[in-house]
């Protein structure tokens, strides 16, 4: 995106405990350069590595920019306020519940490709909003 080669390194994978942000951020910051940005894969571990860039003295926004995914319910209570791709989690389900009716009862094609909108929600944790 924008003309940004892909770095491997820069994806590090995690999940929603603790440890498992804690052990993504290590690596990010055992590299040569640490990222200007993080973006994260759901708003828990983005809440995360905000707390472990805090603890480390690092400040977000001023110093690495942080977006998580999913705008969950704390996005907007953590300090600073969390920006987040909203998701439609209701619109999801029903798409979901609507597919899987088709497949018990025969009817539409096995595999299918639903695209829903997501919409960025700025706020203070990436440096773009007051």
């Amino acid at each position: 995106a924008h003309g940004l080669p892909y770095r491997e390194e820069l994806v590090v994978e995690g999940g929603r405990r603790p440890e498992s942000w804690r052990v993504a951020m290590k690596r990010l910051f055992d590299l040569e350069k640490f990222p200007e940005a993080i973006f994260a894969a759901n708003d828990s571990m983005a809440i995360g590595a905000m707390r472990t860039l805090h603890d480390r003295g690092i400040a977000v926004p001023g110093d690495v920019a942080v977006v998580g995914f999913d705008d969950g319910d704390l996005a907007p209570y953590v300090a600073p306020p969390l920006t987040s791709v909203f998701v439609p989690r209701w619109e999801m389900g029903e798409v979901a519940a609507r597919r899987l009716l088709e497949l018990v009862r025969g009817e539409g094609p096995r595999a299918r490709q639903v695209v829903l909108a997501t919409e960025l929600v700025v706020r203070r944790s990436c440096g773009c909003a007051g």
